[in-house]
């Protein structure tokens, strides 16, 4: 630890370094002769890094440029340790949301991000790296938990639900397969009618399954958002080459996305995307487009209307089979087989 402590050049006083190891090793032998201590080696190592800080002992520009990401040394307002702690309470939250994070946290043996603790865990995991096992939550990744993600997405919905209602008097729904969506929708109302709904006979059970195809909503009462395969592809370039580019790499998975709260490296992210993306992600050709193909998934899967090859065969078939019914009073094999056909 003091070949990697020196290296790295987390300290400003060698002396003062060295005798805190000191301590920490012979507090370490002490402890090995206590067969029931509850004390480990992180510990001791978070309380060697915490006086240090306390002390200002601590290189803390090289500390946050080596240990929380690569680029917050690059601006001045982060040459402090203390800079970077943001305290967030969980006050303001839904119950849920709260109870989520805390659960969350307890059960990932982890800190509450961007605390004094938290910060202090990076440094100790940065200076233990193979020499001691830590939990991968420490790595700024205890966020990406499903229980706190699916609470954040609740909430954010919720908000986004209350702007449209109150801002453009809609009700919007994002799908990222519409179609998908209206097929679960068509087998739900088909799955939940009684036998005497569907139809005695084979042809009424195919005059209400092809109307059902035709009629059923997706999301009744809401607008569907979405975008066509050609656009998200677009859209995923741009946002792949953007986040690969130079540094900026990998985001969701690094460290970096923790120096997004830092103002200077914010507007200089915003910088690159106006300089290599002048139209902006989304232009307004595709914009346009967007619209255009919202309106489209919106008659053909949120309507009453035909649209599209699957339902307007719907129709066809439903119109064959009540021609059937009204020449022929009743079901013949042949009728059968013709309807079949043209259904599937």
């Amino acid at each position: 630890m003091k070949e990697r402590l020196t290296q790295l050049e987390f300290f400003n006083d060698t002396t003062y370094m060295n005798d805190k190891l000191n301590a920490l090793a012979q507090h370490v032998n002490v402890l090995k002769q206590v067969i029931d201590t509850k004390t480990s080696v992180n510990d001791l190592i978070f309380k060697f890094i915490d006086q240090a800080w306390k002390d200002g002992k601590l290189n803390e520009k090289v500390v946050i440029r080596e240990t929380t990401t690569d680029y917050f040394g690059l601006f001045a307002e982060t040459e402090k340790l203390e800079d970077l702690i943001y305290d967030a309470k969980y006050e303001g939250l839904p119950e849920y949301a709260q109870e989520a994070v805390k659960d969350q946290l307890k059960q990932k043996n982890t800190r509450s991000q961007h605390t004094r603790e938290w910060l202090i865990d990076q440094v100790v995991a940065k200076i233990t790296r193979k020499m001691i096992s830590q939990s991968w939550e420490k790595f700024n990744t205890a966020y990406l938990n499903d229980v706190v993600q699916s609470a954040q997405i609740k909430i954010e919905n919720e908000a986004l639900a209350k702007i449209e209602t109150h801002f453009f008097n809609r009700a919007g729904k994002y799908s990222y397969n519409p179609s998908v969506e209206h097929w679960a929708k068509v087998k739900q109302a088909w799955n939940s009618m009684s036998k005497e709904e569907k139809g005695n006979t084979f042809l009424e059970k195919i005059i209400t399954y092809c109307d059902l195809v035709v009629r059923a909503r997706a999301f009744e009462g809401k607008e569907i958002h979405s975008l066509n395969f050609a656009l998200k592809v677009q859209i995923f370039y741009k946002t792949m080459h953007y986040i690969f580019h130079e540094e900026f790499r990998n985001p969701i998975t690094s460290r970096g996305n923790f120096a997004m709260r830092v103002k200077g490296l914010r507007n200089r992210i915003i910088d690159q995307i106006k300089r290599e993306f002048p139209e902006g992600i989304l232009t307004e050709d595709m914009l346009a487009k967007s619209r255009k193909y919202n309106d489209y998934v919106n008659a053909k899967f949120n309507s009453d209307k035909a649209v599209g090859v699957r339902q307007n065969t719907a129709v066809v078939v439903k119109k064959t089979a009540e021609f059937l019914q009204k020449v022929t009073g009743q079901v013949h094999k042949g009728s059968v087989s013709r309807c079949e056909m043209l259904f599937n």
